[in-house]
């Protein structure tokens, strides 16, 4: 895949380390926030997150 980036994630305990894309919905994406998070936004920002609740499970 040229001109994409490959993101891998290593869970806490774990050896390997599995691709963004086999992961859950909500690990790839809260990695974007994370990397945004780390690497964009820095003190004295503002970061507004619409609609935290889109992706909970109806019971929570």
């Amino acid at each position: 895949m040229i001109g994409y980036l490959h993101f891998t994630f290593k869970p806490y305990g774990w050896k390997d380390s599995p691709s963004l894309k086999n992961a859950s919905s909500m690990a790839s994406e809260l990695a974007r926030l994370a990397l945004y998070l780390r690497h964009i936004v820095g003190l004295g920002n503002v970061l507004v997150v619409e609609e935290p609740e889109s992706h909970l499970h109806p019971a929570a």
